[in-house]
């Protein structure tokens, strides 16, 4: 009886770290923060998953629709645990084996249950997918030096050097299905918590720098809580909140004793050893087959400081860069203009620093590559120009260094870039490219875009309709592009009978000029609903349009006296329903002439 007992309290233990915490499916999902929840709307999911456009016109900062599109979700390596039945049937070489020993600088001393998720970790990073692997080392080694220096001026161990692997495979751009972003995979009350700036602007935990002496402070300030390393890594995996409260109700203070009780979730048992699996493989590279890794990249980057509201994409063309480069030497920066309320530090190499010098020394507040100027016209406002380049409003008037709330047809207004190099205007692109959703088909999206399947495969050679997955994404032909840009701005919509000749006719344009303005083909008929943009229609053409819309959708101009919640009554409906159809804040003001879309 009592080897039955005792065989049944063994078994206890060694599920621990097996448990499955139901509504914890993704170890980010955890809190960052000291006893602290991310609300949703600090969430900021990858666009890859649910892609946003551009930053909504009303977003929060640090909101999901304001992070861009050059952001990237965690590879699956990096958020999937191996499966043991794989790995298990792996047979090691012998090098192989003596890796698998190597013992790391911190001292660990595992249970037979995390032996066995180490071992899946080790055979899935060093075999199944060791290209990936590699893939992450050459990507750590511009890194590398700099967080083994800043670690040791912290005084903490070397082998946390590495740490990145575990939580991004050393991705700068990389965020989390919970909002986690950068290398070292913050939430954003963490990063500010830790000094780091998440803003329409800029995210600056996916500056590989900054971010890392972060981490360190971090780090530190985990072991003088815990004093114990398992507990460090299992509260920067779950948040040292989840940590404490987890040691409150079970009256525990060791980490085995604390997965045993089941009060550590699962992703968070699987933490420490998947840790030691990749430290294991890098003290090992050459007998598991990778290259060594370089250490030549510089201890302290190179940089300059930039004036508030620099064109960084004037500045990359004027050192010789690609706009792809620099956003790679600063992941940072979500816009192609910098932040216009302080000065900020861009990271170039050694031998652009004195052109960069030279450009922002000269460089005025004014249009360039990454800044367009927009001419007003009669009729115009602040928030109507806002929304029409998808901005928000107080960023738009902070980058213009507006004082007045009124605008003068003639004048010119400043427009930031969206952060691809190219400008989000109604004469530019916003987008060359289409992210593939669920459920797409090439036919579909050429459907929906209004353009020829043999159209998207000239311009995406070698794709198979076949082969599309969710998060690809597809080059767009020049007309598709157009043809969302009009879609955009919309202010007309065609009607049962309309022909492309009878809109021009109506609204007095050439026919070439509303083709062309739309993206659309000359030869092919008008579909019921599509969304048109007409050129410099005047305000009594507009009223006629809205009149003629869907009698569901009524676009309501604003008029002297008004306010959200007079128009929400007269309508029937909620404040909180008008504020999110126009993307408005409660504390947004609107003004006579701007219009609103009321669903009735």
């Amino acid at each position: 009886m009592r080897v039955v007992l005792c065989w049944c309290v063994m078994c206890l233990f060694l599920a621990g770290c097996a448990h499955v915490g139901q509504k914890k499916s993704d170890p980010h999902q955890a809190e960052k923060t000291s006893g602290e929840q991310e609300t949703a709307s600090e969430q900021s999911p990858p666009p890859h998953l649910d892609p946003p456009a551009s930053g909504s016109l009303r977003d929060a900062p640090g909101s999901a629709s304001s992070i861009r599109v050059q952001a990237q979700p965690l590879e699956k390596e990096v958020t999937d645990p191996p499966s043991s039945q794989t790995t298990r049937a792996t047979i090691l070489t012998p090098e192989e084996m003596q890796a698998l020993k190597t013992e790391p600088e911190i001292n660990f001393e595992l249970d037979i249950k995390e032996t066995d998720i180490l071992e899946d970790y080790f055979i899935s990073y060093s075999k199944q997918n060791h290209h990936v692997f590699q893939k992450w080392l050459k990507r750590a080694e511009q890194y590398l030096p700099y967080i083994r220096k800043v670690f040791t001026d912290k005084g903490l161990p070397q082998d946390l050097v590495f740490l990145p692997f575990a939580e991004s495979g050393f991705n700068p751009m990389a965020y989390s299905r919970s909002g986690a972003a950068g290398m070292w995979q913050f939430m954003p009350a963490t990063g500010r918590m830790l000094g780091l700036e998440s803003n329409w602007w800029i995210d600056e935990r996916r500056d590989p720098y900054k971010s890392t002496r972060a981490a360190a402070e971090f780090l530190k300030k985990l072991y003088s809580q815990f004093d114990d390393w398992y507990l460090v890594l299992a509260a920067y995996n779950a948040g040292d909140g989840h940590v404490s409260r987890a040691m409150r109700r079970s009256g525990e203070s060791d980490y085995f004793d604390l997965a045993a009780a089941r009060h550590l979730h699962n992703e968070t048992c699987r933490y420490v050893p998947k840790f030691l699996a990749t430290l294991k493989i890098v003290r090992n590279l050459e007998k598991l087959g990778f290259e060594p890794l370089n250490w030549d990249a510089p201890a302290e980057p190179d940089s300059v400081t930039v004036k508030p509201g620099t064109d960084l994409a004037g500045l990359a063309d004027a050192v010789g860069l690609s706009w792809s480069r620099f956003k790679a030497l600063n992941p940072a920066f979500r816009r192609s203009a910098a932040p216009p309320d302080k000065e900020y530090q861009i990271y170039l190499p050694d031998n652009k620093l004195a052109a960069a010098q030279r450009y922002i020394s000269q460089a005025k507040h004014t249009a360039s590559k990454g800044v367009h100027r927009y001419r007003i016209r009669s009729g115009d406002s602040w928030w109507q120009i806002s929304r029409r380049f998808d901005i928000p409003l107080a960023e738009l008037k902070k980058f213009n260094q507006a004082s007045s709330d009124t605008l003068q047809p003639g004048e010119s207004v400043l427009i930031p870039g969206a952060g691809e190099g190219g400008l989000r205007s109604p004469e530019g692109s916003p987008g060359s490219t289409y992210r593939v959703k669920s459920g797409d088909t090439l036919w579909g999206i050429a459907h929906k875009l209004g353009i020829k399947v043999s159209s998207l495969k000239k311009a995406n050679p070698g794709i198979a309709a076949s082969r599309l997955s969710v998060g690809q994404s597809l080059r767009l032909p020049g007309q598709a592009k157009t043809r969302r840009i009009a879609s955009s701005r919309s202010n007309y919509k065609v009607r049962s009978g309309d022909t492309l000749w009878s809109i021009a006719r109506r609204f007095d344009l050439s026919l070439s000029t509303l083709v062309q303005a739309n993206g659309l083909s000359p030869d092919r008929p008008l579909k019921v609903g599509t969304k048109l943009y007409i050129p410099d229609m005047s305000s009594a053409q507009q009223n006629q349009a809205r009149q003629t819309a869907q009698k569901s959708r009524v676009h309501y101009q604003v008029k002297k006296g008004d306010n959200v919640w007079s128009i929400a009554q007269k309508f029937g409906v909620s404040a909180q329903k008008v504020l999110k159809w126009n993307k408005l804040s409660a504390r947004d003001v609107i003004r006579p002439g701007d219009t609103l879309t009321i669903y009735r």
